[in-house]
This record gives C-alpha cells, structure tokens and sequence, in this order.
C-alpha cells in the first residue's frame, strides 16, 4: 500500500484541466480529482481521496460510511472520467478542502 503520509510530496504530474477539473497523479498512478465551481471554489473526488487513503471500499467509505456523528458535509459534482477508451461525467461525493482534510484524518488504520 501507498505511503500516504507524503501526500502533498508525491503528486508531480498535473494533466490538463478539462471541464473545469484538474486531474493529480501521484507516483503510484492513483489520481485525485479536483473540481471548481464557477466562483472557483474547489471540491475534491470522493472516491479518490478514498482510494488515496487507502480504504477498500472507496465509495462505500464515502457514501455508507459517512452518517452520524461523524458525518463530513459533502456535495454531489459532475466529475470527469477516463478509461483509455471511453470518457465522460458523472455525479460523485465531493468535499471542500477543510472538509477533504477531516475525511483524510479519519482513513484506516
């Protein structure tokens, strides 16, 4: 499993933006999603931070995991996706900056 601990460190590569989102990848090929509302506000992928912080489930992390008490507000954006042969967008969990950090405090051990 990835080192996440030298997060900010490992993202070198930056593709370029396409509607409206950028795209980071790190060393190990995971990628971080990073969309902006019109006022330029930026929300982060979900699933991404997910899979980053090294949960199994990523998007049951995200979605089933986040109620109660513990509960991170989030947002549904249209994100961008790429297989190599097919593209397009779909409705993903995103989380402002202050709230990606409180989703990223809480991975697994």
């Amino acid at each position: 499993m990835p080192d996440t601990t030298d997060f900010g460190k490992s993202y070198t590569e930056v593709s370029i933006m396409r509607d409206n989102c950028v795209i980071f990848t790190n060393s190990y090929r995971q990628q971080l999603r990073v969309v902006f509302d019109p006022d330029g506000t930026a929300f982060f992928c979900g699933p991404d931070l997910a899979v980053i912080a090294g949960y199994e489930a990523p998007q049951k992390a995200v979605t089933g995991g986040n109620k109660g008490v513990n509960r991170i507000d989030s947002v549904l954006r249209r994100v961008p996706w790429d297989n190599g042969v097919r593209r397009g967008r779909c409705d993903y969990t995103c989380f402002s900056a202050e709230n990606a950090v409180k989703f990223l405090c809480r991975r697994p051990a």
